[in-house]
């Protein structure tokens, strides 16, 4: 077993948490050791403790979940079955009673689960979907605040080569506005329109949310003073109308010469780290031009002054809602 070392927040805030050995879902079932933490009604696993990008989560209360547990006073093996899927999660320890311990938990977790009660299924049907954090549609419009960000997974040829020459998940990437009437806003910059913001309500009524094969939201936590988000109107003001634009000066450009909101262009990356610069978040010596869209993903560490950003959560359009809590978790 691994040695225990040091552990990430949704460890440390679990009720439960530990090393188990997971069969691999390959052709070639092999056993590997993953670190398990269930936080509420959320079954995450890393590859290591300390790891901040789980390698998958199970939400109980998003889809109904039958749980095997052979033998069932002690078991050697659990398995995890999810309803309307052709596929399970099987786990071992090299402890009886770990497992034990774990099978009891698990087993009420699922018992007292909205997934277990409404026999919620749609999740099933999508291979592996317990890969990526969900929150539904709703969710997310509940949840999100001025200063998060969606990072975007398209489909078309052109992003797919993008992606290949950029060396990213995601060819973009934009920066959310709530308004005061709860209405939610899209800031971007694209090939089509240049700068300007687009009500979410407006994008998902034109199915531009079906162009992608994914969208991935990320939370900023930080606190949102009057001054910052007086800046932030300011550089909006500026910059709303301005033309798209990505060329070799700007990707070699070594030091920021215009204030936030100056630059006569932008491309994506570029206009959501002008916003940070112009919330005071992102250093003002480094030019918005030089970050892509994968420097605002997980797998990049952005630095932020006095700010975070959340772990990537995928905005599922066929969840149904009020299956998460992702704030509490």
């Amino acid at each position: 077993m691994p040695a225990e070392i040091e552990k990430n927040q949704i460890a440390l805030l679990s009720q439960k948490s530990g090393w188990l050995k997971k069969q691999s879902n390959g052709i070639i079932k092999n056993w590997s050791y993953r670190y398990f933490a269930l936080d509420g009604y959320k079954l995450y696993y890393f590859k290591l403790p300390s790891d901040k990008i789980p390698k998958g989560v199970i939400n109980f209360n998003q889809i109904s979940i039958d749980m095997i547990a052979k033998p069932r006073d002690s078991p050697k093996q659990i398995t995890l079955k999810p309803v309307n899927s052709t596929e399970s999660i099987l786990l071992k320890s090299s402890l009886r009673s770990e497992l034990s311990e774990w099978a009891s938990i698990l087993y009420h977790t699922i018992l007292t689960s909205r997934g277990k009660q409404k026999k919620l299924a749609g999740l099933g049907k999508k291979g592996k979907f317990w890969k990526h954090e969900r929150i539904s549609n709703s969710e997310f419009i509940d949840q999100a605040d001025t200063g998060d960000i969606l990072l975007f997974r398209s489909q078309d040829i052109s992003s797919t080569i993008t992606r290949g020459l950029i060396g990213s998940k995601y060819d973009h990437v934009a920066f959310i506005i709530k308004y005061v009437s709860g209405k939610i806003g899209i800031l971007e910059a694209t090939t089509a329109d240049g700068v300007g913001i687009v009500l979410w309500s407006h994008y998902l009524a034109h199915d531009w949310h079906t162009l992608s094969e994914r969208i991935m939201y990320r939370q900023l936590q930080v606190e949102r003073t009057d001054e910052m988000m007086m800046k932030l109107e300011e550089f909006v003001k500026k910059v709303e109308g301005k033309k798209f634009k990505i060329s070799p000066v700007k990707l070699l450009q070594r030091s920021s010469r215009e204030m936030p909101g100056e630059e006569d262009s932008f491309f994506c990356s570029e206009l959501v780290a002008s916003a940070y610069k112009a919330m005071g978040l992102i250093n003002q010596d480094i030019p918005a031009s030089a970050y892509w869209p994968g420097d605002f993903s997980c797998d990049k560490n952005l630095d932020l002054i006095g700010a975070m950003l959340s772990r990537e959560i995928l905005i599922d359009f066929d969840l149904e809602p009020n299956t998460n809590s992702f704030l509490s978790s």
